[in-house]
């Protein structure tokens, strides 16, 4: 699809260089560290911020550039904050039908172009109340609507639902993701469920620069960064490729599915923290990843707990029930293994009764191998060291 909205900028004391595209009716979601820029690209296209140099063009008509800059008023955008900022003297109505009303419409005409949008968001029967009056939820959700009612060339969201109780925000989300349905938006947000309801593509940012941009499962299934990792929740494995179909992680070797890697260049495996098993010993089998690693911290997650693991000098997660650290009685420091084929209620079987163990072994039956071309040009931050991993499927982002 070709560009509808366009962004080609520098921002120098934001230290902000940008080439983005998105294509009419799509929403992007844009995700990154604090700080790394999200925020400034909304800024940029509604019009509150210039940029230093290059363009910003919609539809092929320039909103901002060196002759030039349309001022955020003249441009048919609305922007969506955590906070609602409903105007306190008016009701939600009129609330709503202030932004048809400032374009132009007839005041009949704007509070029926509003109470369309309230009903469409299940608003209607609060239409006469003023915003003191409302949830949270429910005056999040006359700000949509408001945003909505001037049917915008570009929608502007940036964190919604950041300040929503987590109650609240899954039937938000499935409101706005029907709305937004052949719409042009920008998402910037935090959440990883925000990415799945509502973006049909995913671009990250840090440092100022654009470090992916692709579809959501294949950002997903395949992180080019350590902070991407984290946010899709994988693990991020970094080495020198070996063979087509091994990543050699330190002085052990990783075999999985992907890319047909080129040995001896830099390559990639990531591993769902859901997909390892720890043993107390060796598994029988033949699995085939099994490498040694040393347990840094275990924290808990309600019915997840998550163990902190050294594998390589690299970091790893894996996603184990309380009942079965209890029983593997994990500790900081502790050295362990990973293997390929139990389960965590045969592990559980398999080492009751153990006492003060110095081996365990992780079993992780989903990585993907990414070939180091592919690799972006962000910092990775090493961290752990030694864990025995086996690749089955390649990780779909689920």
């Amino acid at each position: 699809m070709s560009d509808w909205l366009r962004l080609d900028v520098t921002v120098r004391d934001r230290d902000l260089v940008l080439g983005l595209g998105v294509a009419q009716g799509e929403t992007v979601a844009i995700v990154g560290p604090n700080g790394a820029g999200k925020s400034t690209v909304l800024q940029l296209v509604a019009g509150s911020l210039r940029p230093d140099s290059g363009e910003i063009r919609l539809g092929g008509e320039i909103l901002s550039g060196p002759d030039g800059h349309l001022p955020p008023h003249r441009r048919r955008f609305s922007y969506v904050e955590q906070r609602s900022l409903l105007f306190p003297h008016l009701n939600v109505l009129d609330n709503v039908a202030f932004g048809p009303r400032s374009r132009g419409m007839t005041k009949a005409e704007a509070r029926q172009r509003a109470m369309d949008e309230l009903r469409t968001l299940g608003l209607d029967d609060l239409a006469s109340r003023r915003p003191a009056a409302l949830s949270g939820g429910q005056a999040q959700r006359a700000a949509i609507a408001r945003a909505l009612a001037i049917d915008p060339q570009v929608l502007l969201l940036d964190e919604p639902f950041a300040a929503l109780d987590v109650t609240v925000s899954p039937e938000l989300r499935r409101l706005l993701h029907d709305r937004l349905i052949d719409r042009t938006a920008l998402l910037v947000t935090h959440d990883v469920l925000d990415v799945v309801t509502l973006a049909d593509r995913l671009v990250a940012i840090e440092s100022g620069r654009i470090v992916a941009d692709g579809g959501v499962e294949e950002i997903f299934a395949a992180p080019p960064t350590q902070f991407l990792a984290d946010f899709v929740g994988i693990n991020l494995l970094h080495g020198i490729a070996d063979t087509p179909d091994a990543v050699r992680i330190g002085d052990q070797l990783l075999i999985g599915t992907g890319d047909r890697l080129v040995a001896g260049r830099p390559a990639r495996a990531t591993v769902a923290p859901n997909a390892i098993s720890v043993h107390l010993e060796p598994p029988g089998g033949s699995p085939r990843n099994v490498l040694p690693a040393t347990v840094t911290g275990i924290a808990s997650h309600g019915p997840i707990a998550e163990v902190l693991l050294e594998v390589g000098g690299q970091r790893l997660r894996a996603e184990l029930t309380p009942t079965a650290v209890s029983e593997l009685r994990l500790v900081p420091n502790q050295t362990v293994e990973l293997a390929e084929g139990s389960s965590v209620a045969e592990l559980c079987e398999l080492l009751r009764g153990a006492h003060g163990p110095e081996f365990a072994r992780i079993l992780a039956v989903s990585a993907v191998l990414i070939d180091g071309k592919r690799m972006a040009d962000a910092a990775i931050v090493p961290v752990h060291e030694g864990v025995i991993i086996d690749v089955l499927p390649p990780f779909a982002g689920g």
